[in-house]
């Protein structure tokens, strides 16, 4: 794959991103991949922004986009956004996990890996943050793309910005995508109950959701 067209082709990374998450997008090193963002960041071909991370013009990215399409083929761009997908729930599951490290979790990436090397909870929430659009991102595309499993993991682990941040309206797409994702990939367990219990939390912070807030309480109920 040509790095710089992939780089650029896939949906998760129409926001900023760093070195890591392209590297891992990309099937190259996280070297590699700095590299290959400084040096379309010199032909303007991408935006630098002021902590460090890298942002694509639209223009540019669409461009990208039909060319990967082009010269790599549909298989290796789902290829990519599934290496993306799977970047993006491990890294939120980890932030999750040393964010709240006492909750319950269900899904078993949290057993797998375990908290992530935060200083405490105030980092973990911090890197959350800082990721939360291309988070939300991920877990779309985990289900248009089929990982039902990943959509779960994804959103689940949307838990702790949720509750300590206040994020409800953000990662509501998320938490939607997560409950669809798990009636149809686990329906009647313990990771169904836990979807439709985050989605209804999130709409019942939010004026205007109660009803569906309710509906969502009497679905995790019947779980």
């Amino acid at each position: 794959m040509h790095d710089g067209v992939a780089l650029a082709a896939y949906p998760l990374l129409a926001f900023e991103h760093g070195d890591l998450p392209v590297a891992a997008a990309a099937g190259v090193s996280e070297g590699t991949a700095a590299r290959t963002l400084g040096e379309l960041a010199e032909l303007q071909l991408l935006e630098v922004l002021p902590d460090g991370r890298y942002r694509f013009r639209p223009s540019v990215r669409t461009h990208a986009s039909d060319a990967a399409v082009r010269e790599d083929g549909l298989a290796e761009c789902a290829a990519a956004v599934a290496r993306t997908v799977d970047w993006f729930v491990r890294f939120a599951v980890q932030a999750d996990y040393a964010a709240l490290k006492e909750r319950w979790h269900v899904g078993p990436l949290f057993e797998e890996l375990g908290p992530g090397p935060y200083a405490d909870e105030g980092a973990a929430i911090t890197a959350l943050l800082a990721e939360l659009d291309n988070l939300v991102e991920s877990v779309l595309a985990a289900e248009e793309f089929g990982d039902l499993d990943a959509a779960c993991q994804g959103a689940e682990a949307l838990w702790a910005v949720q509750l300590k941040a206040g994020r409800h309206e953000t990662v509501l797409p998320a938490l939607r995508a997560g409950a669809r994702a798990a009636d149809r990939h686990c329906p009647g367990t313990e990771m169904a109950g836990r979807m439709h219990t985050q989605l209804a939390l999130a709409l019942m912070e939010m004026p205007g959701y109660y009803e569906e807030a309710q509906r969502e309480l009497v679905t995790a109920a019947e779980t």
